[in-house]
């Protein structure tokens, strides 16, 4: 889920690994609002995760398109951020950590930063 623009987006996912959503959708309003609509539906705790500026809403991981951040994107093109350092990302080929891993990965980059 991600908070912005005056509400919520949430994502579906197909599997355990994070990657790009199979679905998302629009929630007006705040967070809090969305959890208690839907908080029979809900399992587990929600937590907030980290987002950096450029990156993919629906990914977990910095994950951004190439070029992105200087206004000249390539779409097709994936970067992930790798010890402060974008690198070329290829889903389709390199290693993808699951939902749970990305999220330790994201809290813990949040905490170098902040």
């Amino acid at each position: 889920m991600d908070e912005a623009d005056g509400g919520v987006y949430s994502f579906v996912f197909r599997s355990e690994l994070d990657g790009s959503s199979t679905g998302d959708s629009w929630h007006s309003g705040r967070l809090a609002d969305w959890e208690a609509y839907h908080a029979d539906e809900i399992q587990g705790a929600w937590i907030a995760v980290p987002r950096l500026a450029y990156c993919q809403q629906d990914w977990i991981w910095p994950v951004r398109v190439a070029g992105r951040e200087a206004g000249k994107p390539r779409f097709g093109e994936l970067e992930r951020l790798v010890n402060r350092k974008w690198m070329p990302f290829d889903p389709e080929v390199d290693a993808v950590p699951t939902v749970e891993e990305s999220i330790r990965e994201a809290v813990a980059l949040s905490r170098r930063q902040g």
